[in-house]
């Protein structure tokens, strides 16, 4: 202390209050509650400084341990990478925090923001595999441009929320004897991951990316299958280019404005990738791009797998028959085909008309097989302005020289109805 002397009195000074800023680092002791790291001893509770703000945070040698990193302002302080070597099996860690619970939670967001920006979160040591993150930010995650050193690279990514957008790739890398799932993704802005960069589950499944602007990376489940890409925004890649898609075994469902996509969901040609729903939003929400599935079967509730409020510009594929209803509100362009039959329960209603632009393969749509519905009776299809199983509601004929083929496997012991309607 020193003593100040005003208008002759003598006053002792006090030396000024701690105040909580920067970065905290926490463990849970179970007598003790929430602790600092040894290597980080500033108490937030006792509101004692924290680390500067933008620093990294390395944790070594976790235990079967809860851990935690937060700044003191969450909306104005950042946070660099945060790093953690695993020891021991069991380690969590939360950017930000739950008030109640100490393990991940994949249906419930923390309740304490973690910070404003942060690089990115780093899962490494001989125990990796089976450690859990969790996070919560209110700015973004990763550094527009960089592609190392950025964005998440953990074994168990349980739920991340991020309030601004992403822009460093996201990888989820299991252990492999026991894979979990890369579980909720929620973006309030776009995914942009700079080119190559991209939402990646090297093992297990993806449940749900959830995105409020515009995902313009790719989403691959290496191994297993992908829940839902639901997009208030387009989907489309840099300069227009296609959003690869891709899973091992099933789609369930993608929603978007519009979308710009390469779609694979039976990526290794086993036949078992479904595809369940594809919709676009807009008011003339258009597909382009490619959309692959050994086979279709629409969600419960669902009347169609195949939503679309505009155009069909791309081309869609399914290797086994369509039992499922296709709507698109605007006008055919690419093609649809059907490498099986439309059976009783398939239908594919068009609002538009098949455009051909003259270019590579004509557009329209393909059939394998045959119109279950209409074969048996001897008939070349069912074509009909607005009830047959392919319909038209904006009516026949063509504006231009669109196709309808069907048995274009080339089945001998079929009959063989194509050319041109027009």
């Amino acid at each position: 202390m020193r003593m100040l002397m005003i208008a002759g009195l003598a006053i002792l000074a006090t030396p000024a209050l701690a105040q909580r800023q920067g970065i905290y680092v926490e463990y849970y002791d179970i007598v003790n509650g929430w602790t600092p790291h040894p290597n980080y001893p500033a108490d937030f509770r006792l509101s004692q400084p924290g680390l500067a703000s933008g620093s990294n945070v390395s944790i070594p040698n976790a235990n079967n341990l809860a851990y935690r990193v937060f700044t003191a302002s969450p909306s104005t302080e950042d946070i660099g990478t945060v790093s953690m070597s695993v020891a021991v099996s069991g380690a969590r860690l939360f950017i930000g925090y739950f008030n109640s619970f100490l393990t991940p939670v994949e249906g419930i967001r923390l309740d304490r923001v973690g910070c404003r920006n942060l690089r990115g979160v780093f899962t490494s040591g001989p125990q990796a595999r089976t450690a859990q993150v969790q996070g919560r930010i209110s700015g973004n995650l990763g550094v527009a441009g960089v592609q190392s050193q950025e964005g998440i690279d953990v074994h168990t990514l349980v739920r991340f929320d991020v309030d601004g957008s992403i822009l460093g790739p996201v990888s989820h890398r299991p252990d492999p004897a026991a894979p979990t799932n890369l579980g909720t993704i929620i973006v309030g802005g776009n995914v942009d991951t700079s080119g190559s960069g991209r939402i990646v589950a090297f093992g297990g499944s993806i449940n749900r990316v959830q995105v409020g602007g515009e995902l313009r990376a790719g989403v691959w489940a290496a191994t297993g299958s992908i829940g839902d890409i639901v997009v208030t925004g387009d989907v489309v890649g840099a300069g227009g280019s296609l959003v690869p898609i891709d899973a091992k075994a099933d789609v369930r469902s993608v929603t978007a404005r519009s979308l710009q996509i390469d779609l694979n969901a039976d990526e290794d040609a086993d036949g078992i990738g479904t595809l369940s729903l594809i919709r676009t939003t807009g008011v003339a929400g258009h597909l382009d791009g490619v959309v692959s599935a050994a086979a279709v079967q629409a969600l419960p509730g669902e009347t169609s797998v195949f939503d679309l409020s505009g155009n069909l510009v791309g081309s869609v594929e399914i290797d086994g028959d369509l039992d499922e209803r296709f709507v698109i509100d605007g006008d055919v362009s690419g093609q649809i085909t059907i490498l099986g039959d439309i059976t009783s329960a398939g239908r594919i209603d068009i609002g538009g008309q098949i455009v051909d632009d003259g270019v590579g393969t004509p557009a329209g749509i393909y059939v394998g097989g045959v119109l279950e519905p209409t074969y048996e009776a001897g008939t070349p299809g069912n074509l009909s302005d607005d009830t047959g199983v392919i319909a038209f509601s904006g009516g026949l004929p063509f504006s231009g020289p669109g196709q309808i083929v069907f048995n274009c496997n080339n089945d001998p012991n079929l009959y063989t109805t194509s050319g041109n309607l027009a």
